[in-house]
């Protein structure tokens, strides 16, 4: 059932009626995402069946809007902390964040019913073996989704990071997340440091270029890599 995989968005839980979801496009609450990602999900036609026309076109116009900024901006990140965390992975081991303090960290966010999700995986691969003699970790937080679906996904394409379950979503909402997929990006004091809210072009020059920057600011008392 949607209602049982998908995100928190904002605070709100997925309604269960296809109508009520109908409904609550027509009252304008923050559905950019959560139109994009019915339809998606469900096929379009099977989403708006059963909606007035007005909600059709609202609905329409911003799956539209949310579709034109899907592909997101590693922009740089306001806050000044990030909440600590603890979560059992596929593998079964329980990883901290505070583990990976005097590290550069990736903390991202998805789900493998997500689409751009699905898109990511193999480029934070890549990323992952680039930076591999590098102090660099990525922790993937499958968001509300049991593990044995998550282990079947990875078991036909497997990564090297590890692969972290936020089965009741509680690490997501400590964090905000509100769109997926969204990636922080930590300094060595765990820091945030830049995020971004959407599909990503994670072998872009960019990206080694904020990446060796906190690589060259690393903690005092260690020598730059």
């Amino acid at each position: 059932m949607l209602a049982q995989t998908a995100p928190e968005v904002r605070g709100a839980t997925w309604p269960n009626s296809p109508a009520h979801r109908g409904k609550v496009c027509g009252a304008f609450a923050p559905i950019g995402v959560r139109c994009r990602a019915l339809a998606r999900k469900r096929g379009i036609h099977t989403f708006l069946k059963g909606i007035r026309p007005t909600g059709i076109a609202l609905c329409v116009l911003l799956s539209a809007i949310a579709g034109a900024a899907s592909a997101g901006d590693l922009a740089a990140s306001t806050g000044e902390s990030t909440i600590p965390f603890a979560l059992e992975s596929i593998a079964g081991t329980r990883l901290r964040l505070a583990d990976h303090s005097d590290r550069v960290v990736l903390v991202h966010f998805f789900a493998t019913w997500c689409e751009p999700c699905r898109a990511e995986v193999s480029a934070l691969q890549r990323l992952t073996v680039r930076y591999a003699q590098q102090p660099v970790t990525l922790l993937a937080i499958d968001v509300g989704e049991v593990g044995s679906r998550v282990r079947h996904f990875f078991d036909a394409l497997p990564v090297s990071f590890p692969i972290l379950l936020d089965e009741d979503r509680a690490v997501a909402k400590s964090w905000q997340v509100s769109t997926l997929p969204t990636t922080f990006v930590l300094n060595w004091a765990l820091e945030p440091r830049f995020i971004v809210e959407g599909d990503f072009d994670w072998d872009g020059p960019e990206v080694d270029a904020k990446l060796n920057a906190l690589l060259a600011n690393g903690p005092p008392g260690r020598p730059a890599d």
